[in-house]
């Protein structure tokens, strides 16, 4: 019940995020409430897929508690801290502490979030959007773990419970990452087609507007067809909007 409260605070303080981060987007492409929509149903979709999880295969999360209590062990033992490990229980020695790393300190719902974010960026390819996933969902991973060793650590070296303000921060963290994703798509130059030969250009008011562009494109169609029967003509073209040269024996 805990957990489901707690969750349902924490999408609430997200939809604050997600306005936060449509802001700091600053694209024009897409509307703010279907960048929000976009968001919470994804985010809503795998908050209720984990919750199926839970209730119908429990033993999935309590293998990853388990694993990362394990981790944790491992990590901690070469720091010289005498730790160790029962299931999702982690124990320290001198001072004793004990830590449950329960469901919520696995990081899911930051993934969620972080997922609904890169999936309602509108203006994207699907395949943009996985490799923003692919790229980011191993990097919160990554700091999820390093912030409950930072708070095992801090707890038992100095003292202070720092556990909800480190959860703080990794939501932050998950901002982070994703304007560190989207900003690095929007660097990228957009996909131009490659230019056609000049023998190919065909004339439309959208192309050739200026006399100097009709001209040319009429000096390459011209020299194109001439290339394709096997003549060899010199052309001489003048743009439109050059002035005539003018002939004079005086020298000027």
């Amino acid at each position: 019940m805990v957990y489901w409260v707690a969750s349902a605070i924490v999408g609430l303080v997200l939809i604050g995020f997600a306005l936060i981060a449509y802001c700091l987007r600053n694209s024009k492409s897409g509307s703010l409430a279907r960048f929000v929509f976009r968001y919470l149903l994804i985010f809503v979709f795998f908050l209720l897929f984990e919750a199926l999880i839970i209730g119908s295969a429990p033993w999935v999360h309590e293998t990853l508690s388990s694993m990362t209590a394990g981790v944790m062990v491992g990590t901690l033992r070469p720091l010289g801290i005498e730790a160790s490990s029962s299931a999702s229980l982690l124990s320290v020695q001198d001072p004793y502490l004990l830590f449950d790393i329960s469901i919520s300190c696995l990081g899911g719902l930051l993934l969620w979030i972080y997922i609904g974010l890169v999936w309602a960026e509108t203006g994207l390819t699907a395949r943009q959007r996985l490799i923003g996933i692919v790229a980011g969902v191993p990097l919160l991973i990554a700091f999820n773990f390093f912030r409950i060793f930072s708070t095992i650590y801090v707890e038992w070296a100095f003292g202070p419970q720092i556990h909800d303000l480190l959860y703080f921060l990794n939501l932050v963290f998950v901002i982070i990452a994703w304007m560190l994703w989207f900003h690095s798509i929007r660097k990228k130059p957009s996909f131009q087609p490659a230019s056609q030969p000049l023998e190919n250009v065909h004339l439309s008011n959208e192309v050739t507007t200026s006399p100097t562009s009709r001209s040319m494109a009429l000096t390459g169609k011209w020299t194109g067809t001439a290339r394709k029967h096997g003549k060899n003509i010199l052309t001489n073209y003048q743009p439109l909007n050059d002035p005539p040269e003018q002939s004079g024996n005086g020298r000027h």
